[in-house]
């Protein structure tokens, strides 16, 4: 496509994870500064707009193994 016919071209990263305990605020933003870092060497006059956004989802809203995260929160 043409950059004139794009309206938004820097990266949009989502990241979908659950709720852990040590998921924590400082944990996401190295995350988050390491992410927009790599990706702003990539494209390093789109980096003022490069999205990442943190999806956190509940323990009980989770299964691995057939478990809900929240039964067994160590697997």
């Amino acid at each position: 496509m043409e950059r004139e016919n794009v309206r938004k071209l820097a990266p949009t990263v989502l990241i979908d994870w659950t709720m852990i305990p040590d998921r924590t605020e400082p944990v996401k933003k190295v995350i988050m500064k390491a992410l927009h870092d790599k990706l702003a060497e990539i494209e390093p006059d789109l980096q003022d707009e490069i999205v990442i956004i943190f999806n956190d989802i509940p323990l009980s809203c989770a299964m691995l193994g057939g478990e809900t995260r929240s039964d067994n929160p160590d697997k």
